[in-house]
């Protein structure tokens, strides 16, 4: 990355904007309107001159609870124009979530966006404790009405664009959070120029973006794939992003293809699932669709084989974190393996190791770690911001194998893994033997105890509408494909598995779940 400094803000939406040509290209489709990049440019302006009248100043934190909108993406790329640091918080957090998350980050200002019948302002002290908080859907006093309306499409006037502030590339930019899937979600802190590493390294290379392009994401804004698939992306290569407020449902997702004609959908295996299964009752058209994109966990080899064959589109598999910010392996068009997470992503090394960090050989399953330049660090209030180290390990807590030609296949989660009459097992492989039965649509894995109190693998499965075979035929089913430590002494049939709001599967919960009985 270059030494010079630089502001993300004014490298995705520069000030040239409003003069060129480019400036007429719809940057945003929301609602059933446009906004052109040269709109896009003047909201940004509005957002960054607003912030400053408000006495935010660069290094202050901003957190951002915001449903995916144009004012989300104005408001994100102000705060940074000017040097503050945007924390983007989830919509679907609790409010004893949201108040551990205000703790955590040592904000000064607030923009929170109300759902009916909740105001996030009255029912939080810590809330009320920040210098200044501002509600869009209703403002707490005049003066932030009538600055926060101007950016309504009815009354929106551009001023004149406020100088970026000079942030050096190694700078706090903005907080993202860990989904929280083992526990408390962390803060994350990513620099100016970690949203430029992964454009060059990951969004031209492998996604190969252009202006012609059109995407639509279910992950929101505030998630890391989300931002990369929504955000860093597409207004890097001058595309069409399509916004949803709404949570999206299969539904919706169908909707919008027939509507809005996407060229590639980014989304995480639970959804793909759920939109074969509304194919079957509601033909959904991806005609417009190059490819697709899948993260949050390991895409099933049998969805990705059922996709393409229904609508003759890839979808690219890949493992991403938020301390990276997107992806670090990836498949690529027309070379995607069915089960695997790709290759490695250009600007990064990933390795994978034994229990005493010696690197395995290919074939042979070890923790995967990650080294690159977009991995931002943990904020801890009492040291601060602070300037990262690219050149440091980090853990995913993945257990991965590597293949002879250099593709990697994800083995579980390290802290999933347990032990049954002296051997590991990974839940991943007796799930994949589930889900092989036509009659399951999904299935869990986490440790149990048998009558004897002795270690088994418990199941949990989620039958397709319809199809109810009982455990014994299962596990006749099982028998032919695992070994016998490793079917489960009881299997559970649930509605549904729980998730967190990134569509990973919360074991902890099954676990807790499993333990209650």
């Amino acid at each position: 990355m270059p030494l010079e400094p630089e502001n993300i803000s004014e490298w995705l939406i520069p000030n040239s904007l409003s003069t060129s040509n480019e400036g007429e290209k719809i940057a945003l489709r929301f609602e059933g309107h446009s906004i052109s990049y040269r709109d896009l440019l003047s909201r940004t302006n509005q957002a960054a001159n607003f912030l400053l009248s408000n006495g935010v100043k660069p290094r202050e934190v901003l957190v951002l609870r915001l449903f995916d909108s144009p004012f989300f993406v104005s408001v994100f790329l102000g705060a940074m124009k000017i040097g503050a640091v945007p924390a983007l918080v989830s919509t679907f957090v609790r409010k004893e979530e949201f108040e551990h998350l205000l703790t955590i980050t040592d904000s000064s200002y607030a923009i929170v966006e109300n759902e009916p019948g909740k105001d996030w302002v009255k029912e939080s002290k810590i809330l009320n404790s920040l210098k200044h908080v501002w509600v869009p859907s209703e403002p707490q006093d005049q003066v932030a009405a009538t600055a926060l309306e101007l950016f309504d499409d009815a009354s929106f006037s551009p001023e004149a664009p406020p100088t970026p502030a000079l942030t050096h590339w190694n700078d706090p930019a903005f907080f993202l959070f860990t989904s929280g899937s083992t526990g408390k979600p962390k803060a994350v802190v990513h620099d100016h120029a970690d949203i430029r590493h992964t454009v060059e390294c990951f969004g031209k290379p492998v996604l190969n973006l252009t202006s012609q392009d059109c995407v639509f994401s279910t992950s929101r804004l505030f998630f890391a794939y989300g931002l990369g698939n929504s955000f860093s992306f597409p207004l890097a290569a001058r595309a069409t992003t399509i916004l949803c407020r709404e949570r999206p449902t299969p539904a919706l997702v169908a909707k919008i293809f027939e509507t809005e004609h996407p060229t590639v959908f980014f989304s995480v295996p639970a959804m793909y699932r759920a939109l074969l299964e509304h194919h079957q009752e509601q033909p959904l058209n991806a005609a417009s669709l190059r490819f697709c994109v899948s993260a949050g966990e390991a895409l099933p080899g049998r969805i990705f084989s059922e996709w393409k064959e229904r609508f003759g589109v890839e979808i690219l598999d890949g493992l991403g974190t938020t301390e990276a910010l997107h992806m670090f392996l990836s498949n690529y068009s027309d070379s995607a393996k069915a089960g695997s997470s790709g290759r490695v992503v250009s600007g990064y090394a990933v390795r994978i190791v034994d229990e005493s960090e010696r690197e395995v050989e290919n074939g042979a399953t070890g923790n995967l770690l990650v080294r690159g330049e977009s991995l931002g660090y943990y904020f801890d209030r009492k040291e601060g911001f602070l300037k990262k180290d690219p050149s440091l390990w980090h853990a995913t807590g993945d257990i991965y194998r590597r293949d002879e030609a250099g593709c990697f296949y994800f083995c579980g989660r390290a802290a999933d893994h347990f032990k049954v009459q002296g051997l590991w097992v990974a839940p991943l492989e007796i799930e994949e033997a589930l889900m092989a039965h036509p009659a399951v649509l999904e299935a869990a894995v986490v440790a149990g105890m048998d009558s004897d109190r002795l270690i088994r693998p418990l199941a949990f499965v989620v039958f397709r509408e319809g199809k109810t075979p009982g455990p014994d035929e299962l596990r006749t089913f099982m028998t032919e494909r695992l070994h016998s430590y490793q079917i489960p002494s009881e299997i559970r049939v649930l509605d549904k598995l729980p998730r967190t709001a990134t569509g990973k599967l919360q074991r902890y919960v099954l676990r807790d779940f499993g333990q209650k009985g």
